[in-house]
């Protein structure tokens, strides 16, 4: 079975350092400002805190959030 089929649905972040994170499965940006950004992922929301945040890149199914990240929040 190929792995797309095993993971389709799920959302995967990598983060790299606290300085930036890749997500996959974004499905809209909720909250943007410098300090928080909030984005809509499958059935739930993901929170990312921090200080000078920004989105680096966006499209249909990815987003790159660059700053210092303080801490991710994940809302169901």
């Amino acid at each position: 079975m190929p792995f797309d089929t095993l993971t389709s649905g799920i959302t995967q972040i990598e983060l790299l350092g606290n300085n930036e994170a890749v997500v996959e499965g974004c499905k809209g940006i909720l909250v943007y400002d410098d300090t928080v950004i909030k984005i809509a992922i499958h059935k739930m929301q993901v929170k990312f805190v921090g200080i000078d945040l920004t989105i680096k890149s966006l499209n249909s199914e990815s987003v790159i959030i660059q700053g210092a990240i303080g801490s991710i929040e994940f809302i169901t």
